[in-house]
């Protein structure tokens, strides 16, 4: 299970965590904030809303039930702005994800505040 003095979230901590009964939205919090931190992002390796939701079958069918993809997917959203920013900005310099800059730590917080809300808005039966 993940400890929050531990810089990165591993894919080894989101088993732990999932099998510790964590929901995925919750290890995805612990992810982000692991990330916001100063831990390095491993991409759907460390995600546990695609280990718990994709289905290399149908790489689509998580759209309809990922609580932090949604309708709009990770390749559509926040994510992938994420993604974008850290391959255009700092692949130069950087091998990992991770907050190397301002704008890295805007988009980190913003995924953190949706991943916030979703939590809210399931444990307050909205969702």
């Amino acid at each position: 299970m993940y400890d929050v003095s531990e810089k990165s979230y591993t894919r080894q901590h989101l088993l732990a965590d999932l099998q510790a009964g964590f929901s995925p939205l919750e290890a995805a919090k612990r992810k982000w904030t692991a990330i916001i931190n100063g831990g390095e992002d491993f991409g759907t390796y460390s995600c546990a809303c695609c280990e718990t939701y994709f289905d290399k079958d149908n790489p689509r069918a998580c759209l309809l039930v990922c609580p932090l993809g949604g309708t709009e997917g990770c390749c559509n959203g926040d994510y992938s702005r994420w993604v974008r920013h850290q391959n255009s900005e700092h692949m130069h310099e950087h091998t990992f994800y991770a907050i190397h800059c301002p704008e890295c730590e805007d988009i980190a917080l913003g995924i953190l505040a949706i991943i916030e809300t979703r939590l809210q808005n399931r444990y307050m039966g909205a969702g």
